[in-house]
């Protein structure tokens, strides 16, 4: 399974110096039309998106990204957020952190 990441070029950077080959340096505007295809693509296993990004998708498609188990969808920002953990607790049943 891939690794995709969705975000800004300067988000995308340091995912793309560590060797992610799916890389998705576009506008907010069509955040959610990508989200949207990379749900139903197999391939991924797991999609990194800036949260300024998954703030600006449709509540369709945050409702969609929290139904799914696989792709494992992680909003990462600059503060500390707990969903990650919520996340990996929800797909593999397990709290890691404990």
């Amino acid at each position: 399974m891939e690794i995709a990441v969705i975000g800004s070029e300067e988000f995308s950077l340091g995912f793309q110096m560590l060797g992610v080959k799916r890389i998705y340096s576009i506008g907010k505007n069509r955040a959610d039309d990508k989200v949207r295809e990379l749900l139903g693509d197999h391939s991924v296993g797991i999609i990194l998106i800036s949260k300024d990004y998954q703030d600006s998708l449709s509540m369709r498609t945050r409702d969609d990204m929290n139904r799914t188990t696989v792709p494992v969808v992680v909003a990462i920002g600059r503060e500390r957020d707990e969903s990650l953990r919520e996340r990996v607790k929800q797909v593999m049943g397990v709290d890691l952190w404990s």
